[in-house]
């Protein structure tokens, strides 16, 4: 374990010396003290791994498991996993911080100013959720401050904690809510493209898993051993990025609409959060947790002002046989269990429900994911996606004709004239690129009509 400001290590490990050794770089403020860094959480997970790795141990009458390993094989802290998609998201505004043009030192500070802001918002509403629940709850709540990450690990850490965590089909839904969203909501700065582009690269080379055609970081770590060989080189972080983006920018091209121009829309986290603990909340809590306790701490991950409901809403939309591991919350709904047909018509209910901007938002999220599976060969959701779009479609098709009829004309009946054009767009680039996506040939119209008869 080193500081990279540190004189004394001289800014480095020292696995270039010990084939051994994993090098894990740490902040101590620049301090080559013994308290520095025997106090650091690196040294409590190595000596948790060393001591308390087996699973079925238990420590203090909890489950214990093996604990986190970094993309580099370094032991880290043990948090909740449904803290990844936040962690990810400071990780991100770090990014942004980070590759900020240095002339602008007024903007980059007030970029600053923002994450300070909502991680002092974010650990207040952890510790305010986590004083409400009840004792036998809290426990083995993810709100428990052993679980939970501390204000410094949002704003100096995040990168490090979620190194290896996630896959890149998990990247990509995140990375696009990056590029559709505010970026740190509720503040409305002016991101440009190129500085999110930078920024997004830069988090994809530092957070993505290691393969034996992606290395980590370190030159002399090894390869995940989560990793399967393959024929094909694994893309790059750059390759992903680079998909991502223009995906971004082809589904944008698809919904266009004149006089509607884009912006930042943060898209509501009611899809995603009932995904994870509504229908499916049997399913969907964790161990100790149900009701109110477990739609608690799924809201509390969010973040303030919902930084990862977009996150949470496109893993909902993009994944009808979806494990939602990148909510911490595992739950897998194929067409047999007999609550898909119910969370599939809540879903496409709420989505219908959005205003046009949230729903032109959330549909060119839903196309630019399938645009990145496309271009990166990772497994495609398109019937999915596509079923789900006509089941909406179905209903504010429905909608907009009785408005038409009791409101001709009115501001309510032009919106859900907007929403049928925006789904209609959206089911129109499927059918131009069903070959591309693995789409079947069925006439749209009978699939329609099954819908409405169903």
């Amino acid at each position: 374990m080193y500081d990279p400001g540190d004189i004394i290590t001289v800014g480095r490990g020292a696995s270039p010396f010990f084939q051994a050794a994993l090098d894990a770089p740490v902040r101590t403020g620049g301090s080559h003290s013994l308290v520095g860094y025997m106090s650091h959480p690196v040294i409590a997970a190595a000596v948790g791994h060393a001591m308390f790795s087996e699973p079925g141990q238990a420590v203090v009458d909890a489950p214990m498991s093996p604990p986190r390993v970094d993309g580099q094989g370094v032991p880290s802290r043990r948090l909740d996993p449904r803290w990844d998609p936040l962690l990810l998201r400071f990780a991100y505004t770090q990014q942004l911080w980070a590759t900020c043009d240095t002339g602008k030192w007024g903007f980059r500070r007030r970029i600053d100013a923002a994450r300070r802001i909502l991680a002092r918002r974010t650990i207040e509403d952890i510790a305010t959720r986590h004083a409400s629940q009840p004792a036998d709850v809290s426990e083995l709540s993810p709100l428990h401050p052993s679980r939970a990450p501390t204000q410094e690990d949002l704003l100096v850490h995040a990168a490090g904690l979620v190194r290896g965590q996630m896959s890149d089909a998990q990247l990509v839904v995140a990375a696009v809510d990056f590029l559709l969203a505010p970026t740190l909501p509720p503040f409305d700065l002016d991101i440009a493209d190129r500085h999110a582009h930078e920024a997004l690269a830069a988090l994809l080379a530092n957070v993505r898993r290691a393969s034996p055609a992606n290395p980590a970081p370190s030159s002399t770590s090894a390869p995940s051993a989560t990793s399967a060989p393959s024929s094909t080189p694994a893309p790059s972080a750059q390759d992903v990025s680079e998909a991502v983006i223009a995906s971004v920018r082809d589904s944008k091209a698809a919904l266009s609409e004149s006089g509607f121009p884009w912006g930042p829309v943060l898209i509501t986290a009611g899809i995603g959060l009932l995904a994870a603990t509504g229908v499916g909340l049997a399913v969907a809590a964790p161990a100790g947790l149900a009701g109110a306790a477990a739609i608690a701490s799924t809201l509390a991950t969010f973040g303030p002002g919902g930084m990862v409901g977009g996150i949470a809403t496109l893993t909902a939309l993009t994944g009808a046989a979806t494990a939602m591991t990148s909510l911490g919350v595992v739950v897998e709904l194929t067409p047999s269990d007999p609550r898909y047909e119910q969370v599939r018509d809540a879903m496409a209910v709420q989505l219908a429900e959005q205003s046009a901007p949230q729903l032109r938002t959330s549909v060119a999220g839903m196309l630019a994911v399938l645009g990145a599976q496309r271009r990166l060969g990772l497994p495609s959701d398109a019937a999915n996606i596509e079923e789900l779009l006509l089941r909406t479609e179905s209903l504010v098709q429905h909608e907009r004709g009785l408005h038409a009829e009791i409101a001709p004309g009115r501001p309510g009946t032009k919106e859900w004239r907007t929403k049928a054009s925006i789904l209609g767009k959206a089911l129109g680039s499927l059918d131009r690129n069903a070959d591309a996506l693995g789409l079947p040939a069925a006439p749209r119209a009978v699939i329609r009509r099954e819908i409405e008869q169903g």
